[in-house]
């Protein structure tokens, strides 16, 4: 468990150390967690080809409600995370610094709220077509 302003400190280690050199990033996934206070998680699943070692790394970043949360990008020491950023910032609402490309890869840019959230009010309809089931 690591402290936002130190995640990425952590995960820049993590992959430059020769005794850990976590070189694949497995997953990185949000999470959504009713307060008070309410907060928004990452969760990164690394693994090391040459070593074994595995670790998972979580962080935390409290937020008013439908606020987005801010997270470091780690497109620059894995580009899978290019993927799971894009997925995690519009299912979730995070906003990663220094991402390169911050565009939605499922959900069209004037879609409202953010689907995984626990408190998302899903839409009636939308351009007209009802969504609600």
């Amino acid at each position: 468990m690591v402290n936002p302003e130190n995640a990425k400190a952590m995960l820049d280690f993590l992959y430059r150390d020769q005794e850990f050199w976590c070189d694949y990033l497995v997953s990185l996934s949000g999470e959504h967690l009713l307060g008070p206070p309410e907060k928004i998680g990452l969760h990164y699943h690394l693994y090391s080809v040459t070593t074994g070692f595995q670790v998972h790394l979580q962080t935390y970043a409290e937020i008013e409600t439908n606020q987005k949360a801010g997270f470091d990008s780690v497109t620059d020491l894995w580009k899978t995370a290019n993927w799971h950023e894009r997925e995690a910032a519009e299912l979730y609402g995070i906003e990663f610094t220094g991402h390169p490309y911050p565009k939605n890869l499922l959900l069209p840019a004037s879609w409202e709220g953010f689907p995984l959230r626990k408190n998302y009010l899903q839409q009636d309809s939308f351009h007209g077509v009802k969504v609600k089931y």
